[in-house]
């Protein structure tokens, strides 16, 4: 009988892999990693550079507009840009500080300019809504006038004229604000024979009862004085005198504001309202802006145009601005930045050359000029001051 047959060993037919495989493999995938990986960065990167660009470019929009809502608004109608004459010459609804110093005193106080950036200082801004008052409301001689709520009450002739309701219960209600007492717009008559249109006077708000009485004999009383912050607003450039106004008609009771916006060394455009200084201070307008430029559009030759290359004013003095027919418009540029650098970039000259005339920032290792810029012009018509 045969001995069993003991079977031989199968031999594997799959091969592993070699150190050298191994090791090739893991430096392709290390390569392709790194690649991706940078991929990754350089896309983050770029996506964080839009997105901050896009925020850029929406806060100088929503501050341009801001400006240029508010330069409309200034002025009152009847209140000159610019004043000269022999008042002595003054700035009076608008003045531009042209490329203003770090620290710039603005309203009695000193601000945190960005340097080469513009101040523009806006009076004679309403407040709130013009009140209606009435001749017989008005008291020169004691500076006192009258808001009421309603004439007539309880009469046939009872109408709502001013809603005081929004009003009640506020401390120190316009105390410390501008005033001005007007007649209407048609030909009022002032003396024995003389008549003129549009007289008005403006003063400080220096003292207030508040909302007093109940409906519909609510009233407020508000006790008026010179103040040189205000004084230049008037047709004369002089303060208020004892017994002022003198016209024989009063229709207009307004609470005027006065306002300089400037961008801090934080790149925040401000807005600092003069009765704001010492008590609140400056409130914040848009961030990561980098600059503001303004320019006075002023009719130097009468002509009812303005010359695109010889009638735009950077720099404008006072004596400047009174020219010709004065001040037609203004041109608001806002230059915004993004808040960090991006590397490889150096912002160029026209960028702030075109810009009114801002200093451009030095081109050195590190600093705005390495950031990107987003810029943004408007022209407005300042039918306000004409």
């Amino acid at each position: 009988m045969s001995a069993p047959r003991v079977p031989s060993p199968r031999r594997s037919t799959s091969a592993g892999f070699t150190l050298i495989e191994m090791l090739v493999a893991v430096a392709v995938f290390t390569v392709l990693m790194i690649g991706l990986l940078n991929l990754l960065d350089t896309s983050t990167k770029v996506s964080k550079i839009e997105s901050a660009l896009a925020d850029t470019q929406e806060n100088v929009r929503y501050a341009t507009y801001h400006l240029m809502r508010t330069a409309r608004m200034m002025g009152g109608s009847i209140m000159p840009f610019a004043r000269g004459g022999s008042a002595g010459n003054a700035w009076v609804s608008g003045e531009v500080h042209d490329n203003a110093a770090a620290n710039f005193a603005i309203f009695g106080t000193t601000i945190d300019n960005m340097p080469g950036s513009d101040v523009l200082v806006l009076r004679g801004f309403f407040d709130v809504a013009p009140f209606f008052i009435h001749l017989s409301d008005l008291n020169p001689t004691g500076s006192t006038v009258t808001i009421r709520e309603h004439t007539d009450p309880g009469g046939v002739n009872e109408r709502v004229i001013n809603d005081l309701s929004p009003y009640t219960g506020i401390a120190n209600l316009f105390l410390n604000r501008g005033m001005v007492i007007a007649t209407s717009d048609g030909q009022t008559q002032i003396g024995s024979a003389a008549q003129v249109g549009g007289q008005y006077v403006v003063a400080e708000v220096t003292g207030t009862t508040g909302v007093t009485g109940s409906v519909p004999n609510r009233q407020i009383v508000l006790t008026y004085s010179a103040n040189a912050a205000w004084d230049v607003l008037n047709p004369d450039g002089s303060a208020i005198g004892a017994g002022e106004p003198g016209f024989r008609a009063a229709s207009r009771a307004g609470i005027l504001e006065a306002y300089a916006y400037y961008v801090d060394r934080n790149m925040v455009l401000r807005r600092l309202a003069q009765r704001a200084v010492g008590t609140t201070g400056s409130e914040p307008v848009a961030i990561n802006i980098g600059g503001l430029q303004v320019e006075l559009g002023v009719d130097a030759d009468s002509d009812g145009f303005l010359n695109p290359t010889t009638e735009w004013d950077a720099s404008p003095t006072l004596a400047e601005a009174l020219a010709g027919s004065g001040v037609l418009a203004m041109r608001i540029t806002v230059l915004g930045r993004t808040p960090f650098e991006i590397p490889d970039w150096t912002e160029p000259d026209a960028t702030f050359t075109s810009s009114g005339n801002m200093p451009a920032p030095t081109a050195g290792a590190s600093g705005p000029r390495h950031a990107k810029w987003r810029r943004m012009e408007v022209a407005v018509a300042l039918r306000n001051f004409m």
